[in-house]
């Protein structure tokens, strides 16, 4: 499996596409009620909306800071074998995202013999994870 030059090429313009994109929604006066720093930070998130209520009981969520000298090397990983297709995608603004929703999946990537589907690229602004305690302007994330 893997991808071909084109099929990169399209994937770099598409990403340099919705890059443009974020510059206008950072200036959205209409954002989400919610934030990551104060008092609309994830320290708060479970009580700043009864839909929210589920972020004050967990542990294993949203935002994650990515400790560099906590990283651990493990050799017993296999491979990531990338196959992605050509898809029809429709561009969502979810005000506290901007996401590129595929109509059917646009590939696969297997992970250790588990094959996930790409349906869906999103991106945040400011960055919802943390690289040892920094933010940065956008981060995009894969889910399948």
């Amino acid at each position: 499996m893997g991808s071909t030059r084109g099929g990169d090429a399209s994937a770099i313009a598409l990403l340099l596409l919705c890059a443009c994109f974020l510059t206008s929604l950072a200036c959205d006066g209409n954002g989400a009620k919610f934030g990551y720093t104060g008092p609309l930070g994830p320290d708060h998130w479970g009580g700043l909306d009864p839909n929210f209520t589920q972020c004050a009981m967990g542990t294993y969520q949203s935002p994650v800071d990515i400790r560099t000298s906590d990283v651990v090397y493990n050799p017993m990983l296999g491979p990531l074998h990338r196959e992605y297709t050509a898809a029809n995608a429709t561009l969502v603004d979810n005000i506290f995202n901007i996401a590129l929703r595929c109509e059917d999946a646009a590939g696969t990537v297997q992970i250790d013999g588990v094959k996930y589907k790409l349906d869906n690229i999103h991106w945040h602004s400011p960055s919802e994870h943390t690289i040892n305690g920094e933010r940065f302007a956008n981060r995009n994330a894969h889910k399948g």
